[in-house]
């Protein structure tokens, strides 16, 4: 399995996350604050499935953008998966005739722009070589994590959480788990406003990875503020855990391997 965290930045600097798009094996993305923002016709044909872990800014800016280009390159849309508050929220907040056109109604049976399923609590979506479980985590609005399997690798997507409870106890029910992909917003500092937004901080963060009693899977960190980023990493380090990566986007992940982060 293969993943890649999408750039959203303009000057380059892989470091630098200001929105939120993870894509696995070229097929499937979770969430899109920045992958429309990015992709060529190419990686539009591969890219089939869009799962949206809830409706914040930072995880859908680039969804009208990125759909709008299928339309543009003559490409079929891809599905998009979400909860159905999600999804409510999507039509209602999003593409409302007035921060953006209607995608909803301006299709038509046989050319949808728009394409959605409703992705359901622990009820497993089989796609092409994964299967994708969602996993209910704690924040300010509903919001999903995702088991994430493949026949060669088990990996986990906190989205954005604060201290939750489902996604641990999935994970400690695996088999095998390669990689977890956990977010960390805030450094310790910051903790009351972290507790407010519903994210972690560091100190935070190494309490949630202590959760994990069966295995010792990669630990990705991600969704680091970039103005507070520095900070995070340095309080990251402190945690001493041997198998943490702060993630970049110029990398591929690939599970299983003993070499993380290829450029």
């Amino acid at each position: 399995m293969k993943i890649r965290l999408i750039p959203s930045n303009t000057d380059g600097d892989p470091e630098i996350q200001f929105l939120t798009s993870l894509l696995v094996d070229q097929s499937t993305l979770f969430d899109a604050g920045s992958a429309g923002f990015s992709c060529h016709e190419v990686a539009l044909q591969k890219i089939t499935n869009i799962f949206i872990s809830h409706a914040h800014l930072d995880h859908v800016a680039s969804l009208p953008s990125l759909l709008e280009a299928y339309i543009a390159f003559q490409l079929p849309p891809p599905m998009i998966w979400g909860s159905a508050e999600t999804l409510l929220n999507l039509k209602e907040l999003l593409f409302n005739n007035r921060l953006w056109p209607d995608f909803f109604e301006l299709g038509s049976p046989k050319k949808p722009l728009i394409r959605i399923s409703e992705s359901v609590d622990y009820r497993p979506i089989p796609l092409d070589g994964l299967r994708v479980t969602p996993i209910p985590v704690s924040h300010v609005i509903t919001t999903q994590g995702y088991l994430v399997e493949s026949d060669s690798a088990t990996v986990m997507i906190s989205s954005d959480t604060g201290p939750t409870t489902a996604f641990w106890e999935i994970a400690n029910q695996q088999k095998r788990l390669d990689a977890i992909i956990l977010e960390v917003a805030f450094p310790d500092s910051m903790q009351t406003m972290a507790n407010a937004a519903c994210h972690l901080t560091p100190k935070a963060f190494g309490k949630e990875v202590a959760k994990l009693t069966s295995h010792d899977p990669q630990i990705l960190a991600v969704h680091l503020k970039p103005w507070l980023r520095s900070k995070i990493v340095q309080e990251l380090q402190d945690l001493n855990l041997k198998k943490l990566v702060v993630a970049r986007s110029d990398c591929d992940y690939q599970f299983p391997d003993t070499q993380i982060g290829t450029n």
